[in-house]
């Protein structure tokens, strides 16, 4: 929803493209920002694009100073999200089919996903800016530590006359330094797969083209291998154990995510009913060695747009062009690269019949295809869209016309009818491309038995997710909604990879005590819990499928992050954490025939979401498949 000072606001000055505002100011700290405010008369508007201790001073002295007005990040994310949304897509799938390349995708952000590159968060700052520079005359202070924002601000700002003050001082220097001008992370990352590589000689292929093998890419991390079994697939869950089951001859071939010589050691010592071939012992040293040149060669190449790099009429190069060079520097667009010389090898090597791997539309997918087809051109590849989709989830969607170069594999299962619907719709796929199967994650069998209702619903869980900033918000988000009173047991779950204490240690809030931690596993949580709440975890589609009610905090993103987007059947949703207490008692004081109904309407949604899995739905992965034709 685009602001209505767009259509109202139509003066000469707005009809000739020049800003209201004549002046903008980017800091991230209190120096030198008194002086040059006390050399401005009337008032001033404030926005934060940061949050840390530093920022937090300079809009508590900013809020104390007369004549200072501050704009609310999230009601200006949030009122503007949905219209960016679209924009966003075709914004990037016309960059794609414009540029693409041979080595074009080997560059993280050509995804889309704002979680992998924050492009397109800064691009949506920077046109946020704009916007309140052309459509207010206030001066606007803005608050952000952004290299990459601030340079593309300060550009537009020169040449639209607005008179731009800069006190922002950016750490890093040295090491942005050679982040951005050295091939540093090429060669790091040259230097770790010859390793492995070398590591990887008892495992190094032998050619068996006649049998026919089903090869699962998965990525694998060192909790693969944690639990009571020898191996547990993040993705593919019981798919494995019905691959051992039919006795199908299959490879896993796993891309190691997170201490990678420590799950080269645990593969080495244990035996696996499928064998776990680590990439690296699928390419070759000439390999490594011609990989490594095409990157660095990569990354001397200029960014020479094929047409302007505009959005919605705004020039933003400045960003695009930082975002390649940093990305054509990294050791990311090596990794990716290699996955297309693993890809050729392994369709030389072997007679795969079908590969099947998580399909997340990510760089290293493509090349990976791109190897494969090159070598092994009979091969069904098949992905997996293995988890929810909100529409933060950018990359699962292409623009119109970037199907044709986007490297697609030949079938997309999908965990069920509610995200396979959407992406039909509005994803731009081949048509025929999607079939529904079932959710190997969350492995439902369909057989849940709702939750009973408690006669006092006081329990409260709060399920973070991966994102260390968002356990911040979260935090304080509930805080401020539930922190004063004791009408209600809070029990908050953070995500395996942070600490509690450390979220709050970093989370500005007053009351320290209004909580606990979760003292067991999710079932021991799902099971004490009343409702649920959450802002971006699956845990609130889990919450629905048991039979629990759950409210998404929205905290304001530029981009959506409900993975229950456009149903509110059992879910509701606060923007304010004023509104949360009246929420969850509106929830206890549903009478019990409306919540009994919400309650199946849930359940029903979530089992059409994520199917239960059944030996039909297995089969889908694991069947052979007819021989291709050309």
């Amino acid at each position: 929803m685009m602001s209505d000072l767009e259509t109202e606001l139509t003066s000469p000055r707005e009809q000739t493209g020049k800003p209201l505002a004549d002046t903008l100011i980017i800091c991230d700290r209190l120096s030198g920002l008194e002086d040059r405010l006390n050399q401005i008369a009337g008032p001033v508007r404030f926005l934060t694009l940061v949050d840390n201790n530093e920022s937090r001073d300079v809009c508590d002295w900013l809020r104390s100073r007369p004549d200072t007005i501050e704009l609310s990040k999230p009601d200006l994310f949030r009122e503007r999200s949905s219209a960016f949304w679209r924009r966003y897509i075709e914004f990037f799938g016309r960059l794609n089919v414009q540029n693409h390349s041979r080595d074009w995708w080997a560059m993280t952000f050509t995804a889309k996903s704002p979680l992998a590159s924050e492009l397109g968060l800064h691009i949506f700052q920077f046109l946020l800016m704009v916007e309140l520079l052309k459509h207010e005359s206030e001066p606007l202070v803005v608050i952000s530590d952004s290299p990459e924002l601030i340079a593309q601000a300060k550009a537009w700002a020169i040449n639209s006359a607005v008179n731009v003050s800069v006190l922002s001082k950016p750490t890093g220097g040295f090491r942005r330094f050679i982040k951005f001008n050295t091939p540093a992370g090429i060669l790091r990352a040259s230097a770790r797969t010859f390793i492995l590589w070398l590591l990887t000689i008892r495992f190094r292929a032998t050619k068996n083209p006649d049998e026919g093998h089903l090869v699962i890419v998965t990525q694998t991390h060192p909790q693969s291998f944690n639990g009571s079994e020898p191996y547990r697939d993040s993705y593919f869950g019981p798919l494995i154990d019905h691959v051992i089951s039919g006795q199908r001859k299959a490879m896993i071939l796993s891309l190691m995510v997170g201490r990678p010589f420590e799950q080269l050691k645990t593969i080495k010592s244990r035996e696996f009913r499928i064998p776990i071939r680590p990439v690296e012992s699928w390419i070759t040293f000439k390999d490594v060695v011609a990989c490594t040149f095409r990157a660095l060669r990569g990354s001397m190449r200029r960014f020479d747009p094929a047409e302007p790099v505009e959005f919605d009429g705004v020039d933003v190069e400045n960003l695009v062009g930082s975002t390649i060079k940093e990305a054509r520097g990294s050791g990311d667009y090596f990794l990716n690269l290699i996955m297309y010389y693993c890809g050729r090898f392994l369709g030389r090597s072997l007679n795969v019949e079908k590969c099947l791997y998580p399909f997340e539309n990510r760089a290293w997918e493509k090349y990976l295809l791109q190897g494969l087809r090159e070598t092994s051109g009979r091969t069904q590849i098949v992905g997996y869209q293995h988890a929810s989709v909100s529409p933060i989830h950018a990359n699962f969607f292409l623009g119109e016309g970037e199907a044709a170069v986007a490297h697609l594999p030949d079938q997309i299962l999908t965990t069920g009818n509610v995200v396979q619907e959407w992406l039909e719709e509005a994803g731009n796929y081949p048509e025929g491309l999607f079939k529904t199967a079932c959710a190997l994650r969350q492995n439902n069998t369909g057989s849940n038995t709702p939750k009973p209702r408690r006669s006092r619903a006081n329990r409260v869980l709060v399920a973070l997710a991966t994102n260390f900033t968002e356990h911040v918000n979260t935090v304080v988000f509930v805080e401020r909604g539930l922190g004063d009173t004791d009408e209600f047991e809070v029990r908050i779950r953070p995500h395996p990879a942070f600490s509690l204490d450390q979220v709050v240690a970093a989370a500005p809030i007053g009351n320290r005590d209004f909580f606990r931690g979760s003292p067991g596993s999710l079932a021991d949580d799902m099971d004490w819990a009343d409702v649920v709440l959450y802002a971006t975890s699956t845990v609130g589609l889990e919450a629905v499928s048991l039979g629990i009610p759950a409210v998404r905090l929205d905290l304001g993103e530029f981009l959506d992050t409900d993975p229950m987007f456009g149903w509110n059947e059992f879910k509701w949703s606060v923007g304010d954490p004023s509104h949360l207490l009246g929420t969850v008692r509106n929830i206890g004081e549903l009478s019990e025939d409306e919540y009994a109904d919400r309650q199946r309407k849930g359940i029903e949604y979530s089992l059409s979401y994520l199917k239960p899995v059944t030996e039909n739905g297995l089969r889908l992965f694991s069947e052979t498949p007819c021989v291709k034709s050309f």
